[in-house]
């Protein structure tokens, strides 16, 4: 995707959404922050106050595929406990094979801690 350079550490994706972006430790970081700018420039000061105090956390490598395996074990837990039903689980499970998991493949979800 394409973005332009508004001003220091802010683009404008094709979209229309402002993204932050900085190095943190030498790693560049990015995140979508909205389509004002104004949010933008407050977003892009706080996340770099953050970083400066040492207070962002590293990025996950998270894939779709762990995070549904996680998912689907804790609603088995639940289908154990008589809170969910095995249908329910089925179903759930069908969903989950079927769907994003074959196309996202191997890549990484990010997760957002503001």
């Amino acid at each position: 995707m394409k973005r332009t350079r508004v001003e220091r550490g802010i683009y404008r994706q094709q979209n229309g959404t402002y993204g932050v972006y900085l190095l943190v430790d030498g790693k560049p970081r990015y995140k979508t922050v909205g389509s004002k700018l104004a949010e933008a420039r407050l977003q892009r000061d706080l996340l770099s106050a953050k970083a400066q105090r040492g207070e962002l956390p590293e990025p996950t490598r998270l894939t779709f595929a762990q995070l549904a395996e996680t998912w689907i074990a804790n609603f088995e837990t639940l289908v154990a406990a008589g809170d969910r039903a095995e249908r329910t689980l089925e179903n759930c499970r069908y969903h989950v094979n079927k769907a994003p998991a074959p196309r996202v493949g191997p890549q990484a979800i990010a997760r957002h801690h503001d």
